[in-house]
C-alpha cells in the first residue's frame, strides 16, 4: 500500500514538473525569436545608412532629404522581409 501511494506521489510530481518545463523552453524559442528580428532589424537599419555616425548626423534633423530617403530605405527593407 505504501509502494502503491509513494508511485502515485512520484508520477504526480513528475506530471506537474514537465508542466513547469515546457513553458519554460517556449519562451526560449519565443526570445530567440525576438532576438533575430531584433538582428535584422539592425542590419536593415544600417543597410539603410543609419549607422551610429550617420544617426547623430542625422538625428538634429528629421525633416531633411538626406533622412527621409533613408528612412523611405530602411522601411522598403523591412517590408522585403515582411515586418
Amino acid at each position: 500500500m505504501m509502494k502503491t501511494k509513494l508511485t502515485a506521489v512520484a508520477l504526480s510530481l513528475g506530471v506537474l514538473a514537465g508542466g513547469v518545463v515546457a513553458p519554460a523552453y517556449a519562451d526560449d524559442a519565443k526570445a530567440g525569436s525576438i532576438a533575430e528580428q531584433t538582428r535584422q532589424d539592425l542590419a536593415d537599419w544600417r543597410q539603410a545608412g543609419f549607422d551610429e555616425a550617420s544617426a547623430y548626423a542625422l538625428s538634429q534633423d528629421v525633416f531633411s532629404d538626406a533622412y527621409r530617403d533613408r528612412m523611405a530605405k530602411y522601411q522598403e527593407l523591412r517590408q522585403q522581409r515582411g515586418k
